[in-house]
């Protein structure tokens, strides 16, 4: 072979010329992770590792159409994004607490800024953080800048998590993960409490525990702002859950959520985001819903935060 000549990589095998895509594309998870200082144990990624992984799937796709056209498909199949990010109201920490994570949004704006995801993202996982109690908005009337700083944050992190969920144009599925980011250390007994409260009301005691639990995530305006981000592209959603890891057994507390009165709520949000993914063409077939295996995921700054293996 003079030095002019090409190196025949198509005539590989394809099963070889795929390991050869999966060393490119592989970003060591290791060379990103720290430790932000001696109070916080939890270890993250730095938004370093979200550029690099993009970074190194553009360049080989950037090879030739043909590597594109093998490469990407296997790469996003498989690829899950995460829409995560810290949540203001943890009243019980103090405010300079270090699990307060002010990348967030950076990260998702590099995730819906990037057009390689835009068009071959296909899988999402979408945080749905509890909300504050009323009485805790009072925080901000009395001139706590920081918390209320923290408040902006969160809501412009949602803000851009449901952009990036609108600007995706190939959307398979969705993974909508109720996440109790207010009251983390909520048990079991808790959620019984309350119910036992809700179906035992005290007649000296206004408290509206219905109210409080569908308040904490179930907001009319963020269910509609979720519908409108998947209106743009949702015809190619093949599947839609809503899950949640509430409680210590989980198990325990989702039956619960699924049967009783005080938890319509879940069970309307449930309905809605299944409504969309109805109208999908794997449905519009009747087809059998396929599961999907995840190897990698692109976003989600913290090791300690969910990464689905299926969905």
């Amino acid at each position: 072979m003079d030095s002019q000549s090409v190196f025949p990589f198509f005539r590989l095998p394809a099963e070889l010329r795929l390991e050869i895509y999966k060393h490119v594309w592989t970003v060591p998870e290791a060379e990103y992770v720290y430790q932000p200082n001696d109070r916080d144990y939890r270890l993250r990624l730095s938004v370093d590792y979200l550029t690099a992984q993009l970074s190194a799937i553009r360049k080989l796709g950037a090879i030739s159409q043909r590597i594109r056209a093998e490469a990407y498909p296997e790469y996003f199949d498989h690829t899950q994004i995460l829409l995560r990010y810290d949540t203001a109201w943890r009243n019980w920490f103090p405010l300079d607490d270090p699990g307060w994570d002010d990348r967030n949004r950076r990260a998702l704006y590099i995730i819906s800024s990037s057009y390689l995801l835009q068009t071959q993202a296909r899988h999402v996982y979408l945080h749905w953080p509890a909300r504050g109690k009323e009485s805790s908005i009072s925080m901000f009337e009395v001139g706590n800048s920081r918390m209320r700083a923290r408040w902006q944050e969160e809501l412009l992190n949602e803000q851009w998590a449901l952009e990036c969920v609108s600007r995706f144009k190939n959307l398979r599925s969705l993974d909508v993960h109720v996440d109790n980011g207010l009251v983390i250390h909520w048990k079991d007994h808790y959620w019984f409490q309350h119910v036992y409260e809700f179906d035992h009301p005290d007649p000296d005691h206004d408290h509206d525990y219905k109210k409080e639990l569908k308040r904490l995530f179930y907001d009319d305006e963020r269910r509609a702002k979720l519908i409108e981000a998947l209106k743009t592209h949702h015809r190619k959603l093949e599947k839609a859950v809503v899950r949640t890891d509430l409680g210590d057994s989980r198990v325990v507390v989702v039956k619960l959520m699924d049967e009783h009165k005080a938890f319509k709520w879940w069970r309307r949000l449930k309905k809605d985001v299944a409504v969309l993914a109805s109208q999908g063409p794997s449905t519009a077939k009747g087809e059998k819903e396929d599961t999907y295996v995840f190897k990698q995921h692109i976003g989600g700054l913290k090791l300690c935060w969910p990464r689905a293996s299926t969905v």
